[in-house]
């Protein structure tokens, strides 16, 4: 069983790199069912495999869930400090610098080396440079990654970031320098993520905002939600300094409603500041504020999982169905509670269980327009590890229940 975890957690990095989301999906769905048996360090790296699958692919409370379920005691500290890393990179993106000082305090409290540029840390630790107005210092984190020869990076996520700061603090050398690594990267690794990458950095040099355009759509395509929104916005400023007001503004607008889909607070503010300078603003009713309390706060996830709560389904039968760890599931429940005012969120109920949610969910539903019967909605696609029981090879498209 533990070769068994290692062959998925090796399939779920090699599928999701090659642009094979779904593959890679599956491949989490017969995992992290076997991690709750499990409980070794292998079990927990599956659990970090799905931490990081949820945050490329723009499932940001997803991705949070997986990081609470992590338990330090079978991870070892330097890879469950770059998880929480990530943590911090979340909170900054939705303007949460408490949360995110906490967790990159966790994240470099046990680093082996602190000089070694260990990424996400480094990039966590210069986006939170970037947060505070400090682009320079943000330039100088991230180039400690420049020297070659270097170790192989597992996340094909930084130069892109390092080639957009460098460009903004009149550092050209530097930049070109970033995209050269990742023409490097690209020829040492070969997938498809990397090719995006090195295409990101030179549409960025080149301030070609066609070529950025069409590096945001293959982001799309591979499901990498968060960087098509920054590939978008970057194609915004490309095409507003180029004078193209109209497919500036609609590429703002698209870049904002995936942050917005993310809770990205901070980075819409980001967005439409550097956009002002060029007179291009978004209509004030073209993206909707994502609610924070209530029925429609749930993530899909969490509305999945409410809903089976209602049907008397316990956390274990749950976590069967949807293939989750139950310690996953017993998170999600928390969560539920919280944003269903059973629990203030800062005080946890002790050990949720799905016993001591069905009425509240019922009660949540029948305030709602999200009853079981003549539900009208659009169909959506529910980003939670789905599949048949026996073979988990793909995600289910989910019509309202």
């Amino acid at each position: 069983m533990d070769l068994r975890m290692l062959v998925l957690s090796n399939d779920v990095i090699a599928s999701d790199h090659a642009g094979r989301a779904e593959e890679a999906e599956a491949a989490l769905a017969e995992a992290l069912p076997l991690a709750d048996r499990i409980g070794t360090a292998r079990a927990a790296r599956i659990r970090a495999r799905a931490v990081w699958f949820c945050y490329r692919h723009g499932r940001w409370d997803d991705a949070l869930v997986h990081l609470a379920s992590l338990q330090p005691d079978v991870f070892d500290a330097e890879h469950a400090n770059r998880d929480h890393a990530l943590g911090a990179i979340i909170a900054l993106h939705r303007g949460d610098r408490d949360r995110a000082d906490t967790c990159l305090r966790a994240a470099t409290a046990a680093r082996a080396d602190p000089a070694n540029p260990v990424e996400p840390i480094t990039e966590a630790l210069a986006m939170r440079a970037e947060v505070d107005g400090d682009l320079a210092r943000a330039v100088a984190l991230l180039s400690a990654r420049l020297p070659v020869p270097r170790e192989p990076i597992e996340h094909p996520d930084e130069m892109p970031d390092l080639v957009r700061l460098a460009l903004a603090t009149g550092d050209p050398e530097t930049a070109v320098a970033a995209a050269a690594l990742a023409e490097a990267d690209l020829a040492a690794n070969g997938q498809r993520c990397w090719a995006i990458a090195a295409a990101f950095c030179r549409a960025l040099i080149a301030r070609d905002a066609d070529g950025l355009l069409a590096v945001a759509a293959d982001y799309r395509e591979i499901g990498w939600l968060p960087r098509c929104a920054s590939a978008l916005e970057e194609a915004a400023v490309a095409l507003a300094a180029a004078g193209q007001t109209a497919r500036a503004r609609q590429a703002l607008t698209d870049t904002v409603r995936i942050y917005t889909q993310l809770g990205a607070t901070w980075t819409i503010r980001r967005a439409d500041a550097r956009l002002r300078p060029y007179g291009i603003r978004r209509g004030p009713r073209s993206i909707h504020r994502r609610a924070t309390a209530g029925w429609a706060a749930l993530t899909p996830a969490e509305e999945r999982i409410a809903r089976l709560v209602a049907q008397g389904k316990s956390n274990p039968d749950i976590a069967t169905e949807l293939f989750l760890s139950r310690s996953t599931v017993q998170t999600h429940v928390s969560n539920i509670l919280a944003k269903l005012g059973a629990a203030p969120a800062s005080t946890p109920a002790p050990a949720p269980s799905a016993r001591t949610l069905p009425a509240t969910v019922n009660r949540a539903l029948a305030t709602t327009n999200h009853g079981y019967l003549g539900r009208a909605t659009s169909h959506r696609r529910e980003h939670v590890f789905l599949g048949p029981r026996t073979a988990p090879t793909r995600m289910r498209t989910v019509k309202g229940h």
